[in-house]
This record gives structure tokens, C-alpha cells and sequence, in this order.
């Protein structure tokens, strides 16, 4: 029996990880973070770029390669990938070395062949470039805003307010504080 097949594969979607080897939702469940806002599209790495494509089929025929580059978001021009598309094999997720500067817009296509040679491509949402830090501002001991305590009277409760961070670029995701000694 020999089967036609006519269609290309169909599938699932493209994401680029913001930083290498685990996605923001991941680190932020396991740091008990809160994870809202404008991180979801935003890259801080400018050497490494990590891209998944999940979910993708083939019912008739089975799916041969995966290619993968990225560039600008209208036409793929401008490849970060030294101007053509890279073999992924039957990979679903690639690391590789790019060269991205701060402030840059990309976004990754994914190209799905199957065994008779038919292709789809599937490109991700635009990422932006952030390879700077937030601006610090003020943290205070005490739990009153804008008020830094010298001493507290109680040993069972310890707190502290901040104010003035900021992240031009991709706004500010979530904080994290610890209590140490001197």
C-alpha cells in the first residue's frame, strides 16, 4: 500500500526560552516568585538563545527534520543563525551560540518537514533583547513605607520596604529580600 500524503505537518507553537536551558515560569515556581507581567518576552542572554517546539505532527506521514533560525519578525530577514536556517534534527528544543545586542527585537521560526518533503513554519512570539540590570533604589528595615527603623522591640517579626527600583526596558518582575547578620 502506498499512502499520499499532500499536506505538510501541523502542530504546536515556537518559544524561545528567556534564559538558557529553563523557561521564567519554571524558575519563578521553584523560587515561589511572582511571576506576572512583562518578563514573558524578554531575553536577557546575548551569547545563548534556547528555542522548544512542541506539539507538532504528521498523521499520514511521519515528521523527518526540524530547522530552526532567527531574525526579524516581519520576513526572517537579518539571521542570527549566519544567514540560513539550522538543522535541528528530530530535536524538539536547541541551544545554540548567537550574537544578540541589548535593545535588539527577534523572533524564531521553526520549520517542520515531513518524510515526503513537505514543510511548515511556525515563528514565536517577538523577544526583546534586556542585557541590563534594573536601576537599585531604596530598601529600609520596618515594615512602614519610606520609613527605615533602627531598632524594633520585638524579636518574633522582621520586615522591609523598598521603593525607587525601576527597568526601563522590561519593567521590574518580582523582588526578592533575605535578613543576614553583621
Amino acid at each position: 500500500i502506498i499512502v499520499v500524503d499532500t499536506t505538510p505537518p501541523t502542530g504546536g507553537s515556537v518559544v524561545v526560552h528567556p534564559e538558557p536551558t529553563i523557561s521564567w515560569q519554571e524558575d519563578c515556581a521553584t523560587q515561589f516568585m511572582a511571576c506576572d507581567g512583562p518578563r514573558a518576552h524578554v531575553q536577557s542572554s546575548t551569547s545563548t538563545l534556547t528555542i522548544s517546539w512542541p506539539d507538532f505532527t504528521d498523521s499520514i506521514s511521519s515528521i523527518s527534520q526540524f530547522t530552526w533560525a532567527a531574525g526579524s519578525c516581519e520576513d526572517n530577514s537579518n539571521l542570527l543563525t549566519g544567514g540560513v536556517f539550522q538543522d535541528a534534527g528530530v530535536a524538539s528544543t536547541v541551544t545554540a551560540p548567537v550574537s544578540l545586542t541589548h535593545g535588539q527585537t527577534f523572533c524564531a521560526t521553526v520549520r517542520v518537514h515531513n518524510s515526503v518533503g513537505h514543510w511548515s513554519s511556525w515563528r514565536s512570539a517577538p523577544m526583546f533583547v534586556d542585557a541590563t540590570a534594573p536601576v537599585a533604589g531604596w530598601v529600609n528595615d520596618g515594615l512602614t513605607a519610606g520609613m527605615d527603623l533602627d531598632y524594633q522591640g520585638i524579636d518574633t517579626d522582621i520586615g522591609a520596604n523598598w521603593h525607587s527600583f525601576f527597568d526601563a526596558e522590561s519593567g521590574i518582575n518580582s523582588y526578592r529580600w533575605a535578613v543576614g547578620t553583621t
